[in-house]
Formats: structure tokens, C-alpha cells, sequence
């Protein structure tokens, strides 16, 4: 994270992530309602909106977790 190139192409996928989460069908939130979709969209903002205040930990935490999680959100619907 001490990379800003680095750095501001995570938070950009983070931005991409969280757009891509206020999309997701009521159904498919509701029936992987253990995501916490809300906070996502919710981090999207801050990562669009906290240019120079955000803190490079938000971007490690929690997605490995949410990685396989799309992954079987995904092969459960095709």
C-alpha cells in the first residue's frame, strides 16, 4: 500500500465493487443475506468520496471473505 499507483487501483476496484453491489437484485441479497451489502455500497462512498482520508486497512480486511462468497453467489445462479 506504500505504492500510490498501487493503492488508488485498489480503492478503484473497491469503487467498482460497491457500484456493482447497489445493482444486485432484493433476491439475491436476500438470499445471501450473510453479505453485508449495505456496507459495501456503504465503503463504496466512502472510497469516492474520502479522496485523501482513506485508510489503506479498509482495503485489506475483508476480501478474501467476500471473494469466495461472489464466487458462490455466482455458481449458484448460473
Amino acid at each position: 500500500m506504500n505504492d500510490s499507483m498501487m493503492r488508488f487501483a485498489c480503492i478503484k476496484q473497491m469503487e467498482i465493487i460497491g457500484e456493482a453491489s447497489n445493482h444486485v437484485s432484493e433476491e439475491i441479497k436476500q438470499q445471501f443475506s450473510e453479505i453485508e451489502w449495505d456496507q459495501i455500497v456503504g465503503m463504496r462512498n466512502v472510497f469516492v468520496h474520502e479522496y485523501f482520508g482513506v485508510d489503506s486497512t479498509l482495503i485489506k480486511s475483508d476480501l478474501p471473505e467476500l471473494k469466495e462468497k461472489v464466487k458462490e453467489i455466482l455458481n449458484s445462479i448460473e
